[in-house]
């Protein structure tokens, strides 16, 4: 179940039944082995590509990476998640990949930028690792589904 701490709204694509094949961008080591912990958990055909901060990202991105879904971090060292965000709406070959803000930060000036950057989904992540499976189930639910968790306010 959703929270308010989290909006999703509708993917491009309609219920998907294929396991997705998601890019994490997160500098921190920790949250990326929780992420990928979580998502084997919840989604064990998934494949998982892990990037370190949006610079290595978007280099793999260029190279020819096509992901399903990107799970992006904000708060990065080097080169921020939202900037990673507006590198990827401003190439026409990434901008149609769904991309959920995935973050500690529930400050309303970051909702709001992700918005206006139209990500899909802006969720924080949960405090406790069995609460953050759930957030990930969550997710996974919502890549499959034809209909949003939560629509955009």
């Amino acid at each position: 179940m959703p929270t308010e701490r989290q909006y999703m709204r509708p993917t491009p694509q309609s219920c998907r039944t294929s396991p997705p094949h998601i890019l994490l961008i997160d500098d921190n080591p920790l949250d990326r082995e929780l992420t990928t912990l979580a998502l084997l958990d919840v989604a064990p055909g998934s494949q998982l590509t892990l990037a370190g901060s949006g610079i290595e990202a978007l280099q793999m991105l260029w190279a020819g990476l096509q992901p399903d879904l990107i799970l992006l971090d904000v708060n990065m060292p080097g080169m921020h998640g939202f900037e990673v965000l507006e590198a990827l709406r401003a190439d026409a070959a990434l901008t149609r990949i769904p991309v959920i803000i995935l973050t500690t930060s529930g400050a309303q000036q970051d909702r709001e930028q992700a918005r206006a950057l139209q990500v899909h989904g802006y969720m924080v992540k949960a405090p406790g690792f069995e609460a953050y499976v759930q957030q990930m189930l969550d997710l996974v639910r919502w890549y499959h589904a034809t209909a949003p968790l939560q629509t955009l306010a």
